[in-house]
Parts: C-alpha cells; sequence; structure tokens
C-alpha cells in the first residue's frame, strides 16, 4: 500500500520568533506547544539544538539561551542540502577526464567513456546522452563550440496550432491546390541576409514559373505593395497564395485573394518555394549580404531559373509551362 503523505510542517520565521519570546516569559515547553499547535517534542529539538543557543552573562553567571535568528539560519543552511546530488557532481573524475580528452585530443564524449569503461578507470559512468544533457544545461566546463559538430537539437515532429492567427490555417486549403491540378495557385516566402535584407520570391504551384523581387525593407508593408503589383499584373492567373507565419505576411489577409498559412515550424508544407530556395542559393550564397546584389542580377537570376527545363514538368521550362496554361486558362496579361 502506499505510504501516507506527511502533514509535518516546518517552524515559521514567526514560530520561531514567538518561542523566543515565550522562552524569555518562562513559559514551559508543553505550553509554548500548546500555544503553537505542535507537538511538545517539536519544541524541544528546537530548544535543545546547540546550533540555536547562545551564550548570555546575567549578574549571576552565564548560561545558554534560544535565539529565533540563529534558528532560522540553521534551518536555512540545512535546506540548502537537501534533495539529491547532481551526478556531474558525483561522477567528477570522470567529467574530468572527458573535458581533458576533448580538449587535448579531440574525443567524443562516447569515445573518452567508452574507454574509461575498457580500461575500469572509474567505479560509476553515465551515458554520452547525459554528458551532452549536462553541456546543455551548462552544468560541465565544456561548450557546444568546443564539439565537432556543436549540439544538435531534434526537430519536433509534432504538428502545432497556427499561433499567429494571421489567416487560414493550410489545413483548409482544398485538394486541387493540394494536388497541383488546378493553375494559378502559388506560394510565397523570403531570402534573407543576416542584416535583415530580404527578396521576395513567390512561385506558382503546377507550372514552378516564379517571380522574386528586392524589398527595400523586410516588412509586411513593403511585401504587401510587392505582391499587389503581381497581382495588378497578373491579374486571374492569381487566386491564392500560401505562407508561412512570418511578420512579412501580416498584411496578406488584405490582398483580394485567398490566403493560406502554413503551420508554425513546417516549411515543407509549402516545399515547392522552399526548393525554389535552395535553387536560388547556389547563385545567392546565404553569406552574400544581398545590398551588393543589383536588381539587374535578381532579374537575370529569375529569368535563368524560369527558361531552364526540369525533369518535373517532363523537361519543359516553367516559362513554356506557364504561357501555355495562361493561354489555355483564356487569360490576358495587365500592364504593370
Amino acid at each position: 500500500m502506499p505510504q501516507k503523505s506527511s502533514r509535518f510542517k516546518q517552524l515559521s520565521k514567526d514560530d520561531r520568533a514567538n518561542i523566543e519570546r515565550w522562552t524569555k516569559e518562562k513559559k514551559s515547553k508543553s505550553e509554548i506547544a500548546r500555544l503553537l499547535n505542535k507537538h511538545r517534542s517539536t519544541i524541544g529539538r528546537q530548544l535543545n539544538n546547540p546550533k540555536h543557543l547562545e551564550v548570555v552573562s546575567w549578574r549571576w553567571g552565564y548560561y545558554k539561551r534560544y535565539f529565533a535568528d540563529l534558528a532560522n539560519a540553521n534551518y536555512k543552511t540545512n535546506k540548502k542540502k537537501c534533495g539529491a546530488k547532481c551526478r556531474a557532481d558525483v561522477n567528477d573524475g570522470l567529467v574530468q577526464f572527458i573535458t581533458e580528452q576533448l580538449l587535448k585530443k579531440r574525443w567524443s564524449p562516447r569515445v573518452s567513456i567508452q574507454y574509461a569503461k575498457m580500461n575500469e578507470m572509474f567505479d560509476s559512468y553515465v551515458s554520452d546522452r547525459t554528458i551532452y544533457n549536462w553541456i546543455r544545461r551548462c552544468l560541465i566546463n565544456i561548450r557546444s563550440k568546443h564539439l565537432r559538430y556543436g549540439l544538435r537539437y531534434k526537430i519536433k515532429s509534432e504538428q502545432k496550432e497556427n499561433v499567429n492567427k494571421l489567416g487560414k490555417s493550410i489545413t483548409e486549403r482544398p485538394d486541387y491546390i493540394n494536388d497541383r491540378s488546378q493553375f494559378g495557385h502559388w506560394e510565397a516566402d523570403c531570402i534573407q541576409d543576416k542584416n535583415n535584407n530580404a527578396i521576395l520570391v513567390m512561385q506558382e504551384r503546377m507550372t514552378r514559373f516564379f517571380k522574386m523581387v528586392k524589398l527595400e525593407k523586410k516588412n509586411s508593408l513593403c511585401a504587401f505593395g510587392k505582391f499587389n503589383r503581381w497581382i495588378a499584373e497578373f491579374g486571374t492567373a492569381i487566386k491564392s497564395i500560401t505562407y508561412d507565419n512570418g511578420s512579412e505576411f501580416a498584411l496578406a489577409r488584405k490582398l483580394p485573394i485567398d490566403e493560406y498559412f502554413t503551420r508554425p515550424f513546417s516549411p515543407h508544407e509549402k516545399g515547392g518555394v522552399e526548393n525554389l530556395n535552395g535553387r536560388i542559393r547556389w547563385d545567392i550564397p546565404k553569406s552574400t549580404n544581398l545590398i551588393t546584389i543589383s536588381p539587374e542580377r535578381v532579374a537575370w537570376i529569375n529569368e535563368n531559373i524560369n527558361t531552364t527545363p526540369r525533369e518535373i514538368l517532363k523537361f519543359r521550362t516553367p516559362a513554356e509551362m506557364f504561357a501555355a496554361c495562361f493561354t489555355q486558362n483564356h487569360l490576358h496579361m495587365k500592364s504593370s
């Protein structure tokens, strides 16, 4: 049977102050216990603990007297010692060995632990995963920069609700958009550098045709203006756009088309434009300062990729596919 939880409560600071006052008034332990509604043994332990007493003098000699401040200080000191000790402290020798081998010989924690086990160097061991957890919590003198690959974090696989509530969730997107069977549905994203400069990219899902343009500032107002220009240019060839939850798309719901937003931490839900971004990064590496990229260079990259044959399009180009679908749907390009 499970044991019943204890109802015992530690004496409070006020309780100890009352004990000190009542002992000065020569009250007995039993009387103090009754006044505090505590057991007589609890009061006895308080008054008989040498750490709670201090020698005081009076005219006939010396005697020991209970002080609440000493009792409170002793309680706090003992409280710090409660609980299980961190295993990093218990296995200090092993941790020091792993640290030395890592910094001097570049051994990984796993190699150091296995070497120590084979040579029976210590009495107890921990797993390499425990060592990495200690590194994350800064419990030992190893940091991510000391490791060859740093600290890797597992990406959570579970889907989360769209916390930003910018618009309709991608879960509401119709099947004819999901299976790319209807022309005119796009995906949008931003490529940015470490200085927060950005290029806006928008790709048509069926034909893989895309448009890209530099943003003066990476904010929702600039992105809203570019989308309006593209909608004015392509007209009804833009029926919907799927975005992520970036702040630059906060005004997307004001556009005169359908909008959908991916779930947080789920870039694969607009995988077409994500794959396109990887292709653009061949010409604009991540280390590039986007300010140095001219509009002419952006236009050249745009045209070059749109005129490159794609296997998924049976080796036709996105530009050819877009033009064919545009004509087939009897659409007319508006003047920009």
